[in-house]
């Protein structure tokens, strides 16, 4: 028998009055909580909607902190499953010391030294152009004890045709 749903009643449609079981009474409860869902989901988008400048550029503040950088990092470690033992601190050390990079192509007559500029702020995805973080052994976790800075394949320790201590101005380290 089939049954429809009127308000408070519930009539077949052969015209008989019938009384609502468990199931009907919690589907009814469902369909509030959905319809309230849904209501609270509008209601959020309208007010990002309203607001979306601001909350990108505040998105894209913390994205580019030192904090951001790191969480980030360590979100995409732990989204591939591998574990990470790197705290704040020790991972903003680890790109300290890793010293300035000398950016190829860079030299002049004017600048016979070339643009240097810090490992960290040439961090980024492709392998030649910017520097990253790599686990030495890949069957270890991310650990200070397991990582080096790399650029163009070489790690940036002293010795490094792309290393450099400092920023140079004029042919002087400083």
């Amino acid at each position: 028998m089939k049954k429809a749903a009127l308000g408070f009643k519930y009539i077949a449609l052969d015209g008989e009055l019938l009384v609502p079981t468990e199931k009907d009474v919690s589907d009814s409860r469902l369909d509030r909580l959905t319809d309230s869902h849904t209501k609270e989901k509008q209601r959020k988008l309208r007010c990002y909607n309203k607001n979306k400048l601001a909350y990108n550029r505040q998105k894209r503040a913390v994205a580019r902190s030192i904090v951001g950088r790191y969480e980030e990092a360590k979100r995409n470690a732990l989204k591939y499953g591998q574990e990470w033992r790197f705290d704040l601190e020790t991972w903003e050390r680890a790109w300290q010391t890793a010293g300035w990079v000398t950016i190829p192509g860079s030299q002049s007559a004017e600048n016979p030294e070339g643009v240097t500029v810090p490992a960290f702020g040439l961090r980024g995805p492709h392998r030649y152009n910017n520097t990253c973080m790599v686990r030495i052994d890949f069957g270890q976790p991310w650990s200070p004890d397991n990582t080096k800075i790399v650029f163009r394949g070489e790690e940036l320790a002293v010795g490094s045709r792309w290393y450099k201590n400092g920023p140079t101005t004029e042919g002087q380290t400083s």
